[in-house]
């Protein structure tokens, strides 16, 4: 007598599962172009950031990791307009010195907590990780130092950090699941604008080596919140998308490789005195791919 075979799939608890005393790694590409169109004039900037990045597990209690992660290579590529393509990679001190600035992130270890579904919970170590940066740059003063710190913090501080790597990180649900199935994940951008982020992530592929998973985004600002960059204040009207075509290993769920794109589009508000401001076209493409190991 024939037996019907199940059709459901095997279901599986996606989620980190690391061993403690154990570094992972990561190395990440990112481009990004802005598209800006201020009162008639065309305005494109394209920046490339490369880095090399070690997670080294220290602990694990109650779903939380606690790891320390350090930056092993920076290398940034900014080519802006009458300006030209301005280069710093922390392998190349001695060509270039104002390269000092990205070093003194290198080794600096931001002390982590990060729960077995890739979400961040905590992260320290930014102001000795800062501190140690703007050393680099004797030639500054101390009142040129702390405005150039200042701009780098509203642009690339805590919260952009947490967001670039729960980027890649933070798409596990919480509970198990089988190919087919999906689920919702969502988050918020704070650092540089204001924006909801919601993922529907779908377990596309399972096997014994690794599982894929693919996701794909809806990005909206929050369109009356005013953000400082650099002394200016700037609220953002954009919407877009964001793809993710995620490689997980099947046994400790870290990535393997993920690729991501980003588009977004819509209007950027420069505020021009007490009651005006100034209105600008905006188009921005990200595209990443992080390899991990």
């Amino acid at each position: 007598m024939l037996m019907p075979r199940s059709s459901q799939a095997r279901k599986a608890e996606l989620r980190l599962n690391l061993e403690r005393g154990k570094a992972c790694r990561q190395d990440m590409t990112a481009v990004a172009e802005v598209k800006q169109n201020v009162s008639g004039m065309q305005v494109d900037i394209t920046m490339t950031i490369i880095c090399d990045i070690n997670y080294l597990v220290k602990s694990y209690d109650a779903g939380v990791y606690s790891m320390d992660i350090t930056y092993q290579r920076l290398r940034m590529e900014m080519d802006i307009p009458y300006s030209g393509l301005v280069v710093l990679d922390t392998d190349d001190l001695e060509g270039n010195p104002a390269s000092g600035m990205l070093a003194g992130m290198l080794d600096k270890p931001l002390a982590t907590l990060m729960d077995n579904k890739g979400k961040v919970l905590e992260m320290k170590g930014f102001e000795e990780m800062f501190e140690s940066m703007f050393e680099q740059m004797p030639e500054l003063g101390e009142e040129q130092k702390q405005q150039v710190r200042q701009q780098f913090e509203s642009q690339y501080g805590e919260d952009n950090f947490k967001r670039n790597f729960e980027m890649a990180m933070a798409m596990y649900p919480d509970h198990a699941v089988a190919p087919g199935d999906k689920w919702t994940v969502n988050s918020a951008i704070s650092s540089g604008m204001v924006a909801t982020v919601s993922t529907e992530f779908e377990f596309v592929e399972q096997t014994k080596a690794y599982n894929i998973i693919k996701g794909v985004s809806v990005i909206n600002t929050v369109p009356d919140e005013y953000v400082d960059m650099g002394g200016a204040k700037i609220k953002y009207d954009l919407t877009g998308t964001m793809t993710s075509d995620i490689k997980v290993d099947a046994a400790t769920g870290w990535v393997i490789e993920s690729v991501i794109r980003q588009e977004i589009a819509g209007d950027a508000f420069i505020q021009a005195g007490p009651t005006g401001e100034m209105k600008s076209e905006m188009q921005m493409i990200n595209d990443m791919v992080v390899l991990g190991e």
